[in-house]
């Protein structure tokens, strides 16, 4: 729809490997990042919904790769954020759940999946699924609340933003995939960031 993403500061593209054609999305700080305001797309309510993508980081500190919300820490939100080593998944309406998984490697490319199925939260790295937990928060807000990407805005400013970390192919679904979709998506989108990897369609 109409909702684009809205460029605060200056975001870097660079190939996601020598020669590649697809690019990462990198250079976040506290007034580098993206901003969608309120969409009524993602008003999920209690339904199922996932969040994708691939990420590469050079560190265990805390950073968020995206969330919705510019409210206090109690108010309907979700969040994308790494932690310890670990990719957290967090939903809020009045009190908070999230699952975690292991992220693989530092320094390399992976795939992340972050997923509400029929009520229950897992998250996904390279396919390979860490803990559930139960979720069944209601995500559906009155309006007011943004999406933001490469960091997070929980109403007194720009919070753990993604400065040693980047973003690739980022979507966000009104839909769950299943843990064979997912294997398939993944296998299908590797070849990507290799060297050299071709993502374009040329010519007539």
């Amino acid at each position: 729809n109409a909702n684009g993403l809205a460029v605060h500061g200056t975001i870097t593209k660079n190939p996601v490997a020598t020669g590649a054609d697809l690019v990462g999305y990198s250079g976040f700080s506290a007034s580098n990042y993206l901003e969608q305001p309120y969409n009524s797309d993602l008003d999920f309510g209690t339904g199922d919904f996932s969040v994708m993508g691939w990420f590469r980081t050079t560190t265990t500190a805390t950073q968020r790769l995206c969330g919705r919300n510019n409210d206090s820490t109690t108010s309907k939100r979700f969040s994308v954020y790494a932690n310890g080593g670990e990719l957290r998944f967090y939903l809020s309406e009045g009190g908070a759940k999230s699952a975690a998984a292991s992220i693989t490697s530092t320094g390399e490319w992976q795939h992340f999946t972050c997923v509400r199925k029929d009520g229950v939260i897992q998250v996904l790295i390279n396919a390979v699924g860490g803990s559930t937990e139960l979720a069944n928060k209601d995500m559906t807000v009155t309006g007011g609340q943004s999406l933001y990407v490469g960091a997070e805005d929980f109403g007194g400013g720009i919070d753990a933003p993604l400065t040693l970390s980047s973003l690739a192919l980022l979507r966000i679904s009104a839909t769950a995939p299943t843990a064979a979709q997912i294997k398939t998506i993944y296998e299908a989108e590797k070849p990507l960031f290799q060297e050299n990897a071709q993502a374009t369609l040329y010519g007539t």
